[in-house]
């Protein structure tokens, strides 16, 4: 039987299952900078890549664009949850915005939401609004929330959103402030536990 992580199935580029014990000697064998792909017909499993020069290069934008971004104003949306709600923006100004960028069979993702959801229950809907933008469909989410209950209002088939934000890897978390500027970005690996709490707070002045 397949060994699993947080409900997630870890394999190589060429189908071949990772213990999950075993996954940190694995990318350390790919040489360290490993890509973690997943097929969206294949939502809870997660393959190991060595990362292309292409890929390496996006990473390297991403970073650098993510510095661009702070101070400045965050890009529109008007999204839709799962649930049917919309969200606009632009009508979220004088509330502070935490936005989570994911997906299922991302594990750093699934790892890190009994935090989130914490951190969420910490503040009022009236002045901090929490979204999570996954790049699953809406079915597949539903279906998660199962098993794995996510607090934030999730935001299904984020694909362009993420792009939009020069999200290259999951998870990332950022606060954008009261005037809708973009104040603070968590980048994958970052832990969210107290850096969170005191962006969110920052943004709130």
């Amino acid at each position: 039987m397949a060994q699993t992580f947080s409900g997630i199935t870890f394999k190589t580029a060429d189908g071949k299952v990772i213990p999950a014990d075993k996954v940190d000697s694995v990318k350390k064998a790919l040489g360290g900078d490993v890509a973690f792909m997943h097929k969206a017909n294949q939502p809870t499993v997660m393959y190991l890549v060595a990362k292309t020069s292409s890929e390496k290069k996006a990473a390297a934008d991403s970073k650098a664009k993510f510095a661009a971004m702070i101070g400045q104003p965050a890009p529109n949306f008007n999204l839709q949850d799962v649930d049917g709600k919309k969200y606009d923006l632009a009508a979220l100004k004088g509330k502070a915005v935490v936005l989570n960028f994911w997906f299922i069979a991302c594990s750093g993702c699934v790892a890190e939401m009994p935090q989130l959801n914490r951190i969420k229950s910490a503040y009022q809907s009236n002045e901090v609004v929490f979204l999570t933008l996954a790049l699953d469909k809406a079915d597949q989410l539903k279906a998660f929330q199962k098993t794995h209950k996510f607090q934030y209002a999730i935001i299904p088939s984020a694909g362009q959103t993420h792009k939009t934000y020069g999200v290259y890897g999951c998870p990332v978390s950022m606060v954008i402030d009261k005037k809708g500027r973009i104040s603070t970005i968590l980048e994958a690996g970052q832990p969210v536990n107290q850096a969170l709490p005191a962006a969110i707070n920052a943004a709130l002045k």
